[in-house]
C-alpha cells in the first residue's frame, strides 16, 4: 500500500523504553479503499461533506467518516494481508496509537493524571508547532481564513483563526505540512485521529488526537488536547494513523532517515512512553521472594515460567518499598493447555498455602476449574475464556480507591467496586481493599504459564 513508518522513542506506558513505528501521515483515502474492496465496511467513508462541500474524496486525502471500530478492523486486515504475504515483521503488528505513545511524539513526555481525560489540557503552553498563538506560519490544517471563506460563519458554528491561512477549506493532502522531529506529518490538524485507549473510568468513549481542519479554538490546539467519542462514531473530521508494535516488547528496526514501507506505502517512526515501572527483568528472579517451592519458578529466554507443585512468588523488590496501594499493574500471559495460575495483588508474602491476604485475579483458560482468566477469584468471577491456550494475551488490573478493572488486551473483563463496608465471603477474609504486594501462583505439576513484561503504573 505504501505507508511508510518511522520509529519515535516512547517515554511513558507500557510501551515505555520501546520504539514504536508510526506512519508519518494519516491512513489516506487509497489506503482505505483496497481495504474496503475485499471487506463489507459500512461506505461513510464515501459521503463526507459539510454543507454540501464534499469532504476527503481524492486518493491522497486523509479518509474520514471511519469509527474507532473500522480503524480497528483496518488495522487488522492489514495485519492478516502482509502475515500472508509473508511481509510483516516477525512479532510486530498494526494497531492504533495508545494515548501515550502519541503524547510523546509530540514531545509531552510526563503529563499529570490517571486517565486521558485527566491530562486533557493540562499543559497549558504547548502546540504541535511550538508556543507562539496564534501561529506565524503555515503549521497545520486547522479552521483557517480559506474555511472562514467557504464556510460563513453561524451562530456558534464555522469560527476560524483570524488572519490565520494554510490553504484548505477542508482536509489537506497528507504531508502537505512541515513534518516534526520525528518526520510525522499532521500531528497538529487536518483530521482528528483515533487513539486505543479509553477516555475515562466510565469505559465509554475512546480519544481522539490532534485536531482538525474544523478546530480554530486554541484550547483544542495545545498538544495536550484531547477529543472524544463514542466507538462507533463517524465524522467527516475523523480519521486515523497505524502504528506497527511488538506484540510482545522487541526493536524496531526502522529508522526516520530509512522508515520501514509496508504495501501500502504507509510511513510508520517510533514514538515514546511514560508512568510505567518494570518489576521483571527478563533475566533473573532479582526483586521476587518464592514461597515453599522455588523450583517451580524459573527464568527462560526472558520468560517467568511457572511450572510445579503449590508455591507463589511475591514481589520483594525496592518499586514503593513492594507496598501497593492505588496502581495498574499489567503483564503479557500464555497458559498452556489446562493450565492454572494467578496473580495476587494487596497481597503479602507467606511461607505456604494460599495468600490469606488480598485478592486473587485467576489465570486460566481451560484448566477444569469452571473459574477463567482475569475474574476476582471467588469475589467476581469471570466464566468465560477471554483468551486462548500458546498465545500471549496482557492482563491488566487497575486498583483505585474500591474501584477494580480487569482486561485482557484492552477488554474490560470485571468492574467491581468494594461495598462499604467490605463483606468478603468467609473463606476469604482477608480479600479487602487495603494495600500489599503482587504475586504470581504455580498452581500444580500439570500446569504451566509463562509470564513476561511486567509493568506497574502507581496511582494517587
Amino acid at each position: 500500500l505504501g505507508m511508510k513508518f518511522v520509529p519515535v522513542p516512547i517515554t511513558g506506558g507500557p510501551t515505555s523504553g520501546q520504539r514504536v513505528l508510526f506512519s508519518v501521515w494519516e491512513t489516506r483515502v487509497q489506503d482505505y479503499a483496497e481495504f474496503a474492496r475485499v471487506n463489507k465496511v459500512d461506505d461513510s467513508w464515501t459521503k463526507q461533506e459539510k454543507d454540501g462541500v464534499p469532504v476527503s474524496r481524492e486518493a491522497e486525502y486523509p479518509v474520514v467518516g471511519v469509527s474507532w471500530e473500522d480503524a480497528n478492523a483496518f488495522c487488522r486486515w492489514l495485519m492478516e494481508k502482509e502475515s500472508a504475504e509473508g511481509k510483516l515483521p516477525k512479532g510486530m503488528k498494526y494497531r492504533l496509537p495508545t494515548d501515550e505513545e502519541w503524547s510523546s511524539t509530540v514531545g509531552l513526555a510526563k503529563e499529570d493524571g490517571a486517565t486521558p481525560a485527566e491530562k486533557h489540557r493540562k499543559n497549558t503552553v504547548d502546540f504541535p508547532w511550538g508556543k507562539d498563538w496564534p501561529p506565524t506560519k503555515k503549521v497545520g490544517n486547522y479552521a483557517d481564513e480559506a474555511f472562514h471563506t467557504k464556510f460563513p460563519p453561524k451562530q456558534y458554528e464555522n469560527r476560524w483563526i483570524g488572519g490565520y491561512n494554510d490553504g484548505y477549506a477542508t482536509t489537506s493532502p497528507v504531508g502537505s505540512f512541515p513534518a516534526n522531529a520525528f518526520g510525522l506529518y499532521d500531528m497538529g490538524g487536518n483530521v482528528w485521529q483515533w487513539c486505543e485507549d479509553l477516555w475515562d473510568v466510565s469505559h465509554k468513549d475512546r480519544v481522539l488526537r490532534g485536531a482538525s481542519w474544523f478546530i480554530d479554538d486554541r484550547d483544542y490546539l495545545l498538544s495536550s488536547a484531547r477529543g472524544r467519542s463514542a466507538p462507533g462514531g463517524r465524522d467527516s473530521h475523523l480519521g486515523f494513523r497505524c502504528v506497527l508494535a511488538p506484540v510482545a516488547p522487541a526493536t524496531a528496526t526502522a529508522t526516520k532517515a530509512a522508515p520501514f514501507v509496508n504495501t501500502l506505502s504507509m510511513k510508520p517512526v517510533p514514538a515514546p512512553s511514560a508512568g510505567w515501572i518494570s518489576l521483571f527483568d527478563g533475566k533473573s528472579l532479582d526483586g521476587w521472594k518464592a514461597s515453599e517451592k522455588p523450583g517451580a519458578f524459573s527464568v527462560q529466554d526472558g520468560k517467568l515460567v511457572v511450572h510445579g507443585s503449590l508455591s507463589h512468588l511475591f514481589y520483594d523488590g525496592p518499586v514503593q518499598q513492594h507496598d501497593f496501594k492505588n496502581f495498574e499493574v499489567k503483564a503479557d500471559i500464555m497458559t498452556k493447555k489446562g493450565s492454572n495460575s494467578g496473580f495476587y495483588f494487596h497481597t503479602e508474602f507467606q511461607p505456604d498455602g494460599f495468600p490469606q491476604k488480598g485478592f486473587e485475579v485467576q489465570v486460566n483458560n481451560t484448566h477444569s476449574d469452571a473459574k477463567k482468566t482475569a475474574g476476582l477469584y471467588n469475589i467476581e468471577d469471570n466464566l468465560t475464556a477471554p483468551a486462548q491456550d500458546d498465545e500471549w494475551f496482557t492482563m491488566t488490573i487497575r486498583v483505585q480507591g474500591r474501584h477494580v478493572i480487569t482486561k485482557v488486551n484492552e477488554k474490560v473483563i470485571i468492574d467491581w467496586i468494594e461495598p462499604d463496608p467490605a463483606a468478603p465471603p468467609g473463606p476469604h477474609k482477608g480479600r479487602i481493599i487495603a494495600h500489599g504486594t503482587f504475586a504470581i501462583q504455580a498452581h500444580d505439576p500439570g500446569s504451566e504459564v509463562h509470564y513476561k513484561n511486567i509493568f506497574v503504573r502507581p496511582l494517587p
